[in-house]
């Protein structure tokens, strides 16, 4: 969002704040802590972009008003979520925001379903043969992410926020094709039309510094390279809703073959006959009181891509008793496939 502009054709990025107030929360691709809008623009400028603002998020089309240029950005639901505001009469390419949308069940006890765009794909990563569905979950989001320490507080800000809450964070992804991308990301805590509860977020690239993207995943390359060498395979689970438990992301790489669905933590991945043991295991490692032995378990099978099932054994451990209780390390160990 900030490569090559200067100070007379800046961008700003714009969203509704929960009391309705425009806000800007980036100039030029870095975060700006919610300013209001007139902190930016004086006199009849400010006037000129509260109105096309207001107009862009009403209609969600590109609205030029006194010298102003608004483009929308749109979300899942085609509908604006945030706009981009310019002073420059001919812009020139309009930077790309992704946005995603957490929508929570009223009544289910179950992880909220994820809407995204497809710039928000895009910037996270995600391969085409990993696209294969209009609807995503935390796995989804999460796996790509590369560091704990990023992870963890968006997981408390999307389950224990309250209404209107606002954080903003930068989060390092791998994609699928290998490449590490530095995400500027700012969520907002909102309802949806059933009051159900909805957590809306922007991304965009952070500034591009790779001695600084590599000396923040050194601590996770060494986890991940210290398990390889240990011949097991890691996963980070989240095991707050106990009848569905999923996979935040994989430390290693999941173990091969394993089927598109399981290795994201999506259902059904577990072999029927099994899902009963797994829940139970999930229910056993929730009374795990500080300093417990885990229990193990063996003989779990998940489906293979491809056909058929493979099985391995695994324990976990807590990493947070005290501030993650839900968050469990899973170490597998696989057998051989079985057809």
């Amino acid at each position: 969002m900030n490569a090559g502009r200067t100070q007379s054709d800046d961008w700003y990025l714009v969203r509704r704040d929960h009391d309705g107030s425009a806000r800007v929360v980036a100039k030029n691709g870095e975060l700006q802590g919610w300013r209001k809008l007139g902190s930016v623009y004086r006199g009849a400028t400010f006037k000129a972009a509260e109105k096309v603002v207001g107009q862009v998020l009403s209609s969600g089309t590109v609205g030029v008003e006194g010298g102003v240029f608004c483009a929308p950005v749109a979300g899942p639901d085609g509908l604006p979520h945030a706009v981009l505001v310019s002073t420059t009469a001919d812009p020139g390419e309009i930077p790309e925001v992704g946005v995603w949308e957490w929508r929570f069940p009223l009544t289910a006890d179950a992880p909220p379903v994820l809407h995204v765009t497809p710039a928000a794909l895009d910037q996270f990563g995600v391969g085409i043969e990993s696209r294969d569905r209009t609807v995503y979950g935390p796995a989804d989001f999460f796996t790509r992410a590369m560091n704990l320490s990023e992870i963890l507080p968006h997981l408390g800000f999307l389950y224990d926020s309250d209404e209107g809450e606002q954080r903003a964070a930068r989060t390092m992804m791998k994609g699928d094709d290998g490449e590490d991308r530095d995400l500027h990301f700012v969520e907002q805590v909102g309802s949806g039309p059933a009051g159900e509860r909805v957590v809306r977020g922007l991304c965009w690239p952070a500034a591009y510094d790779p001695r600084a993207l590599a000396t923040r995943t050194l601590d996770i390359e060494l986890a991940t390279a210290l398990a390889v060498a240990g011949d097991q395979f890691v996963a980070v689970g989240d095991i707050r809703f106990p009848y569905a438990p999923y996979v935040v992301k994989w430390v290693t790489s999941h173990p091969p073959g394993l089927g598109h669905g399981s290795s994201t933590g999506q259902t059904p991945g577990i072999h029927p006959d099994d899902l009963g043991r797994l829940l139970e295991y999930v229910m056993e490692l929730g009374n795990v009181g500080p300093g417990d032995p885990a229990p193990t378990l063996a003989g779990i099978r998940a489906r293979r891509a491809g056909g058929g099932w493979i099985s391995g054994s695994g324990k976990g451990f807590r990493l947070s008793e005290q501030f993650y209780p839900t968050i469990w390390v899973a170490l597998i160990t696989p057998d051989h496939p079985e057809l």
